[in-house]
């Protein structure tokens, strides 16, 4: 473990701790870029899945698009529910 004096963004001379774990590590490497790296990883993977998923069900769309029942008929299928449930309301 070694002690390093460094200046960062304008803050005054502090104290740094650098520990240096193995072959391929920098000295200043914060000990959370081990843990960072696999998250940023995934977190990439997982938006690039997102992102080819909504391109593949925005395509699909455009290709068939869907065709949305009529407002009138739609309400009267809650109206024939509610009819069909009412005594059930007051219980």
């Amino acid at each position: 473990m070694s002690i390093t004096l460094s200046r960062h963004h304008g803050f005054p001379l502090e104290r740094e701790r650098s520990i240096g774990l193995g072959a391929g590590r920098q000295s200043g490497a914060s000990p959370d870029a081990d843990i960072q790296t696999p998250r940023r990883l995934t977190e990439s993977i997982g938006l690039a899945i997102a992102v080819v998923a909504a391109v593949v069900i925005y395509a699909l769309f455009i290709v068939r698009p869907y065709s949305h029942m009529p407002l009138k008929p739609f309400l009267a299928t809650f109206n024939r529910g509610n009819a069909e449930v009412w005594p059930m309301q007051i219980v």
